[in-house]
Parts: structure tokens; sequence; C-alpha cells
């Protein structure tokens, strides 16, 4: 088999200091299966092929588990599209290594899914690990389908940062004539062995040209049969076959050092075109003879949606003949040919350039359908974008040791709840999430706030009540039980906020009392429930508050100079308030007069008939006043029936002398007064309506004072 080659030659040497780790797209679907027969990307491995964009490959369980074997353990998946079919289980007992898998969707709607009943399992050795990621920009099927120590979901993905090749495009049309008419050979064929490897060829019935960069091949006759119109050219001004040569075109490869890849951009005009074949190789006197065996024919469908074709360098890290692989600090030959192509068909090669890999973000990560809730030590979420639920039905429950890390995390259902439950340590500048427990058994969720940068938590709001500045909180959910988590993030330095509250909190009905803030916030507000009690340091609880127990609420915020309340930071403190009961009892009694009523704690000797009100305060068991009030009935004592001559006695008891009104009846009539023996002690007429009675001269006791057939006790102290 004859082929016909386009030989760019230049300062390739300089391009790549060591060959790279990293690993290019490679264009098309890769299914990974249980069973099935492995179809392998073409051109190269599984880590640097070239597919074509659209086209299905597969790799089943044997093979892949080969794969990680030989990487050590780490491997990265770089495919359009992914999908997982069957319960794919990757055994790596007895091997002593840790094992990483990485699923990296590359083009820009790419997608991971997982079939039904499929699943990835990682089996390691104890005291290893293994971690699975996954990118891409939507996850589908992921219920509880991987048995692993972490899952990472991640919006990664790889970009190509330029670097120029200023050669190719200041390239001009009298290089190229002189560089042809400086070829070891033109004709219909280069890899005549008779005359040794010819260091520069053009093949006949094409035109070549080049344009503002664009370098262009027109077949001026058909090329079939495996043949093609191109060229070859080496770098360096090497010497080969005898003649020394100029690159082509001048500085092509110039200052790539730390290059991945090589990408140009192929367009076919006025007709049709096989494919591409492209080599590369260090310059050899017998290197043409085998031209087939390191030559890679790449279908031009290899080509991304923009048309262009990208080539890992890795691709040609190995000659068949060397073990050295590709000495970039010697003379480098280039190839390109395109082979059956139709007489008139143009086949242009444009914007030139290499390329280095680097992770790039796709900015977002909408979760549908979630499942993680089992035989997974960890799960990770993160992205440089957002973090969200798209749609109604995008359900997550997430169980055990969950990290999201965003710059902004939004988990709202408008229908149903998420599950969450387990250790969720959040890094993000915004954080609204809404979840529930859907178990029958109460479950916690405890979640601790990261905040990135130099931003710091201002408040957290849970269940709608404001937390203050806290790093962490704990849900104690019941079944279904709603719930909700908002942190409000803000700059600036580190807010003292420390808040002490003073005063009695347990007092007794009927009195007052003043509870004190101290802090260095600006505001206060003090509520119970809906009402506003004070808006200052401190509140008065008044003393006609009743008895019972009441949950005041202290609000303090720090204004840290905005006006807006989510750049606040408030501290929010409940003081329970206990309001003891004081008692107030009524009690009724009787006593006759001149007797010492003495119950209840009472000492009373009523001198006159009537009811009469005594109040006695006592201390309860709540520390309290117990009001005692005793309705006191004074009656006179069998045996006196006429209390018309006397009015009243006082004052009784008496200590010199009682005075007694008397009715106008009782003109005339004697009062008499008596011992307790009954000895008459004095006896004085009455001739006024008040009757003056000199005591001075008896002794301290109890006497009676008789008027008519009305009898009065007296006491004399």
């Amino acid at each position: 088999m004859r082929k016909f080659y386009i030989l760019f030659i230049s300062v390739l040497i300089v391009m790549l200091g060591m060959m790279p780790a990293k690993v290019s797209a490679i264009n098309g679907n890769l299914t990974i299966t249980h069973i099935g027969t492995t179809q392998k990307p073409p051109m190269g491995d599984w880590l640097t092929g070239i597919g074509e964009t659209g086209r299905g490959y597969t790799i089943n369980t044997i093979d892949l588990a080969k794969l990680i074997a030989a990487n050590n353990g780490k491997v990265v998946l770089a495919f359009d599209n992914f999908t997982i079919n069957g319960g794919v289980e990757l055994n790596f007992t007895g091997t002593n290594m840790d094992i990483d898998l990485t699923l990296l969707v590359t083009s820009a709607n790419g997608k991971i899914t997982v079939n039904t009943n499929s699943s990835i399992t990682i089996l390691t050795d104890k005291g290893k690990t293994s971690t699975l990621t996954l990118t891409g920009k939507e996850f589908i099927g992921m219920k509880n389908c991987f048995k692993v120590d972490h899952v990472i979901f991640s919006d990664m993905t790889q970009t190509y940062d330029r670097i120029e090749m200023p050669g190719f495009t200041n390239w001009k049309q009298e290089e190229l004539d002189k560089l042809i008419a400086a070829a070891s050979h033109i004709g219909s064929s280069i890899t005549e062995l008779s005359g040794g490897y010819k260091a520069n060829d053009f093949t006949t019935n094409t035109k070549f040209t080049v344009e503002n960069g664009v370098f262009t091949m027109t077949a001026e006759a058909d090329f079939s049969d495996d043949k093609g119109m191109g060229f070859k050219n080496m770098d360096r001004e090497g010497t080969l076959a005898g003649k020394k040569l100029g690159a082509y075109p001048a500085d092509f490869f110039k200052d790539l050092t730390g290059a991945d890849g090589i990408r140009f951009k192929v367009d076919v005009n006025n007709g049709s075109a096989g494919s591409l074949n492209i080599g590369l190789s260090n310059c050899r006197e017998d290197v043409g003879r085998f031209f087939e065996y390191f030559i890679y024919n790449i279908p031009l469908t290899a080509a991304d949606d923009n048309g262009y074709v990208t080539l890992p360098l890795s691709l040609f890290e190995k000659e068949f003949w060397s073990n050295e692989g590709l000495q970039l600090d010697n003379c480098i030959v280039f190839i390109i040919e395109i082979i059956d192509v139709k007489e008139g068909t143009s086949v242009s090669f444009s914007d030139f350039h290499a390329y280095k890999l680097n992770e790039g973000t796709r900015g977002q990560m909408p979760l549908t359908q979630i499942y993680m809730e089992q035989d997974i030590k960890e799960v990770t979420f993160k992205t440089t974008g957002n973090i969200y639920q798209p749609g109604t039905a995008s359900q997550i429950n997430l169980v055990g040791n969950i990290n999201m890390i965003a710059k902004d995390i939004t988990l709202n259902k408008t229908y149903g709840y998420n599950h969450f439950s387990g250790e969720f340590t959040l890094q993000a500048e915004s954080i609204n999430i809404m979840f529930s427990n859907l178990m029958s058994d109460p479950t916690t969720a405890d979640f601790t706030i990261v905040p990135p940068g130099n931003l710091k938590v201002k408040d957290l709001i849970a269940d709608g009540t404001s937390q203050g500045a806290v790093t962490f909180w704990q849900y104690k959910m019941s079944d279904n039980a709603a719930h909700s988590l908002r942190v409000i993030f803000g700059e600036g330095e580190d807010v003292d906020t420390t808040l002490t509250i003073a005063g009695e909190t347990e007092f007794c009905e009927g009195t007052s009392t003043t509870l004190t803030a101290t802090s260095t916030a600006d505001s206060y507000s003090w509520t119970y429930g809906e009402i506003l009690l004070s808006d200052s340091s401190s509140v008065v609880i008044p003393d006609s508050m009743p008895a019972g127990q009441y949950a005041i609420k202290l609000v303090a915020r720090w204004l840290g100079g905005s006006i807006i309340p989510e750049d606040q930071i408030t501290v929010t403190k409940t003081i329970d308030v206990t309001i003891n009961k004081t008692d107030h009892v009524e009690l009724t009694d009787t006593v006759n007069v001149g007797e010492t009523y003495n119950k209840n704690g009472f000492d009373v000797t009523p001198t006159e008939a009537g009811t009469t009100d005594h109040t006695l305060t006592l201390t309860n068991t709540n520390g309290c006043d117990s009001v005692v009030v005793l309705h006191l009935t004074a009656i006179i004592p069998e045996g006196i029936h006429d209390f018309n001559l006397v009015r009243s006695i006082y004052p009784n008891p008496a200590t010199n002398h009682i005075t007694v009104h008397v009715s106008g009846q009782a003109m005339g009539n004697e009062l008499r007064l008596y011992d307790m023996q009954g000895r008459l002690m004095k006896a004085q007429i009455i001739d006024n309506e008040t009757v003056r009675i000199d005591l001075t001269s008896f002794a301290n006791g109890l006497y009676l004072l008789k008027a008519d057939s009305q009898t009065v006790k007296i006491i004399k102290q």
C-alpha cells in the first residue's frame, strides 16, 4: 500500500518538554458495560484516541479493570457522553491500590446516564479508598447505583488554552514555492526505496497555495486506492538524504514548550475526500520505508462541530523501532496526507495552533432525581457556579456525609420535598434549601457552613427564624417534617456578637421587672409573639402581666453600615420568663363580742357587734405573697339580748377610762361595773348620753359593764 504525505517540518523539538500526562477529549459516546465486546476508538488507546462525533464505543468490565490497573489505579476517560449498562463491578482486592476513576464529559451538553438496574461497584483492599468522579451537564438515573467510598459530582470539563503558531499564520506563497523548488523529489510517490527517504516531497497533480494563514491543496487528478495528495518536510533545517532543507514554514512550532497537542481546522471544498493521515517522527534515513506503521488515519468525521481536528501529542509518544519515544530535541518530521480525493477537490488547513489542556467548568450543576442513600461513605457536589434543582419532579434524597461546594446552592422544590439526613458541609456564597424527613423514624440533619474567601456568615435562618451569625445548625426531624435553611453572607471585619441578658426572669404576680441586654449591637427589639414590647436595650415586664410562662424574644442587630437586612448581622435569643401566682384567700367566720379570734394566723378581739374585714399577708410555696382576707362577724353572747341602752364603748380594751355612749332611753338608769368574781366595782347614774368611767384604780383584767339587762365585757390593760 502506497501513501503520500504532506510533511510539515518545524521546530517541534521545542513543542514538548515532556509528554503530557493529561488526556484529550475523544469524540463519540462511551458505554461501560458489564458484559459485551469492547469496541475501542481508533488512533491510540482509551486515553489518547481520536473518535468520531456521534459514534458509540464500548468498554466492558474486564477491559476497564485492566486499563485502571495498568495506570496505577487512576484513569480519566474523556468522551462526549457516558452510559452505564448492567452491574459493572471492578474488583481491585489484592492490588493494594487506591482507585480513582473519572468519567469526564467534554461536550457542551453531554450527560452521564445510568440505565435501569445498572450500577458501578469498586472493591478495594482494606485501608484503600475508591473514588468515582462524574462530570457533565446532566446526570440521569442516579438512584442508589454506586457502591464506592466517595462519589464526586462535578461540572468540570476540558478547555483548550491556545498557543499561537505565528510561523504558519504568517507563511507566504513565495516561501512555499521556494520550498517546492528545493524538494528532493516531486512525483506521484514519495516512498521510493531505491532513492532512499526524500526529505521534501510534493505530489504531482496537486496545486499548493497559501494565503492569509490558510494552506490549500487542490487535486488536479483523482487520487484513489489509498493514494493521496500532500507533501512532507522536516524542521530545524535538518539534513536528510544528503540535503540540508529549511523548516516548513519558518518557526512553525516556535515557543510551544508545555503544549499538550495541536489543533487545526480542515475544510473540504468542491468535491470529496476520504480521510486524513498524520504522522510525526524523528528524522532517520530509513524512516520512509516504515511510514505505514506510524501514520494515524483519522476520519474527517473526527472533526468537532466547528471543523477542528485535535491531535494529542501523546499519540506519537513511541516510535515502533525505539523504546525511547519521540526525541523532541532532534530533527522532527511532520506528515499530512489527504487520501481518496476526487479531482477538483480543495482541502484547506487553517488556524493551525497548539493547545494546553486545562480544567474548565460549565458554571452550573442541575440536580434531578439524585438518590444517594446507601453504600457510600461520602458524596461531594462541586461547581464554580450554581447547584440548583430544575423542574417540579426533581427530588433529591441524600443520606450520610454530604459536601456541597458552589457559588450558589438553591435546592427548593415546588412539589414534594427533598430528603436530607446526616452530616452536610456547605460552602457557597448563597445557600437556600428546602428538605424533609421521609423516613418513619426521627432523624437529624447537621449543617456546617464554610464561608468562602473573606465572606462571613451574618445570619442563618432556620425554618424562617433568624439564628444569628452561627456556622452550625442541627435539625431534629420527625416523619414528613418540612424544613428550610437560608444563610446570609457578608464581608467585613469580625463583629463581636456577644449578647448578655441581666434581670430577674422569675418573679411574683403583681410586681414588675426589667430585663437589660448588653452588647455592641446597633438596635434591639423585644417581642412576645407578635407584640413589640420594646425597641431599646431594656424591656419592662409590667405588673399587670398575669401569672404564667412567657417566651420573650430579643433580636440584636449589627447594621455594619448597611440598611439592607440581608447585609446585617442579627443574633436572636429567647428568654423564658416565669411569673408566679400571688394567692388571694377570703375567709368568713364569727366571734362573740369581746372575745379574741385567733384562727388562721389572726388575733382579733371585736368590741362591738357587726362584720369587719381583716387582712393578713403570708408567703406561699413559690415565695410570693398569699393575701388572706377575713370577714369576721362579732355577735352578742348568748343571754345578752337588749343592746338598746349602750350604743358603743371605747376604747376597749382601755387603759385609763372608757367612754360609754347610750341611748336617750337610758337616762336615769344605772351603769354598774363588776369584776369577774361578781363584785360591784363601780356604779354611776346615767345623766348624759356620753358617760365617762375612770378605770385608773382598777387592776388589769376583764370586767362586766351592765345597764339594766344589758352586759358588755370591758378589758382593762
